[in-house]
């Protein structure tokens, strides 16, 4: 259309000139051949003849050609713009999809932090939950224990001195003071860990918003100065286009140049973007994973020095247990008449090793060849004796040979008096046989046997004396995970 109307601004004109001045000629032909002499003013007048405007006719047919061949050009100029501009468009339409893939990828990373944390929170409240319940079922396992241990002794210590009672007291205590501590110790460590974590993620993250930002505004930036400056350069090509064909050339260099150089600098932008957020995710991969096994590493630490400090605990309970049993037996030994001497003596020791051997089955066989190995051989056997029998010659075995086989000895009744008077062994029964008095009735007097069995029906209805029995895998595994093994 805009050719077609050069055309016509062009052609009107030189007709309307044709026409006149074929108009002009045929009357100067008429005047010539009517025989009138042309004045000097009239050949003044005539200007143009028929070569001269057939010479006109081709100059501006010429000029009308050129004229057309400029306007292809510059029609061809014009879609070559065109396609400029196409390709600008679709470059800053990727730049907006590369955009809306950085905020996607930022969306995407919020969410992994989100469901990270959410994660971390959830184990780090089962931890404490766990910690908790363990500590409180130790706690009260101790505490029954005490409260056990407090009722059987005071119907023993009430002619002991108040020194004693003070010193059960500072042992409840220190280990009070110790449970506390623990959880004390237990409960900033997790407020720790909370606090450095949340600090952390909300680093992280503002760190990686930031950066997000300033990029993309960046990069906004630089495609609306790209776009202005080849709009500017445009219009300076149409001026140069308009005003000398040699510039031409120049332009259309320039012009390309610039454009290998956008592509250039957009495809090497692109790749260090690509870059970037493959480096970021790396990294925040990296940092999650040293994170986790921090965390892990920390409650690992606590579970060790959880399960150190309840072992110490045990073991120093059980030696003060220990010490006050000896304690007890030796004040209430001193303290009897000597009349009724040999029967309480026998009464006492007969209670205190039902004790220590309801100790010595709640506890494992190590722990238990520890506690006999400290014990006398004699007062071992007696201890032996009410313990089940495969757990016994388990415990033996677990024992140097020489004190298994003195242990051994007594159990069977063979006394070192009995071994000068080897025929007194038929004739005698062992003191304290395996599993209560299954045999030695034989030298004994009827009333004697009546007050023996009558005292061992007490023992049997007693509801704090119970004979060890088997204890199952099933107990063991319960056990164990009370005392946080």
């Amino acid at each position: 259309m805009n050719l077609w109307k050069i055309n016509l601004k062009i052609l009107l004109p030189s007709i309307f000139l044709f026409i006149f001045l074929s108009f002009v000629s045929a009357q100067i032909m008429e005047e010539r051949k009517g025989g009138l002499s042309p004045s000097p003013s009239e050949k003044c007048t005539i200007v143009f003849t028929p070569k001269s405007l057939e010479n006109l006719a081709k100059s501006l047919e010429i000029k009308r050609r050129e004229l057309e061949k400029k306007e292809k050009e510059i029609a061809k100029r014009e879609a070559y713009l065109k396609v400029l501009e196409d390709e600008l468009s679709s470059k800053f339409s990727s730049a907006l999809k590369f955009k809306k893939q950085i905020e996607e990828v930022e969306s995407l990373c919020l969410k992994k932090i989100e469901e990270e944390r959410a994660k971390f929170e959830g184990e780090k409240s089962k931890i404490n939950i766990s910690f908790q319940e363990k500590i409180s079922e130790i706690i009260s396992q101790y505490e029954n224990k005490i409260s056990l241990l407090k009722k059987e002794s005071e119907d023993k210590l009430k002619n002991l001195e108040v020194a004693k009672a003070k010193e059960i007291e500072n042992i409840k205590s220190e280990f009070q003071k110790k449970i506390t501590q623990i959880e004390s110790e237990c409960q900033n460590r997790i407020q720790k860990a909370q606090k450095d974590w949340s600090e952390q993620t909300t680093k992280t993250i503002s760190d990686i918003r930031r950066d997000c930002d300033r990029r993309i505004s960046e990069i906004e930036k630089s495609y609306k100065t790209r776009i202005e400056e080849l709009k500017k350069n445009e219009e300076t090509y149409k001026k140069q286009i308009e005003e000398a064909k040699k510039s031409e050339e120049n332009l259309k260099n320039s012009i390309q140049n610039e454009i290998a150089k956008v592509k250039r600098e957009y495809e090497n932008q692109i790749k260090n973007y690509e870059r970037r957020i493959s480096e970021i995710s790396a990294d925040y991969e990296n940092k999650i994973k040293i994170l986790e096994e921090g965390k892990r590493k920390e409650i690992q630490e606590l579970k060790k020095l959880f399960s150190d400090a309840m072992t110490s605990v045990i073991q120093s309970y059980e030696n003060q247990i220990k010490s006050l049993l000896e304690i007890l037996r030796q004040r209430e030994t001193s303290e009897l008449r000597e009349e009724k001497k040999p029967h309480v003596e026998k009464k006492f020791d007969e209670e205190t090793i039902k004790k220590m051997a309801k100790i010595v089955s709640s506890s494992s066989p190590e722990d238990a060849a520890k506690i006999i190995s400290s014990m006398d051989e004699k007062a071992a056997a007696k201890v032996l004796g009410y313990i089940e029998e495969k757990r016994a010659g388990k415990i033996l075995s677990l024992l140097p040979p020489e004190k298994a086989k003195k242990i051994n000895n007594f159990m069977l009744g063979i006394e070192e008096e009995e071994k000068s008077n080897p025929e007194s062994k038929k004739l005698q029964n062992p003191r304290f046989p395996p599993f209560g008095r299954q045999g030695g009735y034989e030298n004994i007097e009827p009333e004697q046997e009546e007050e023996i069995m009558n005292e061992e029906n007490e023992e049997m209805k007693n509801p704090l004396f119970d004979y060890p029995q088997e204890i199952s895998p099933q107990n063991k595994k319960q056990r164990g995970n009370r005392l946080g093994i």
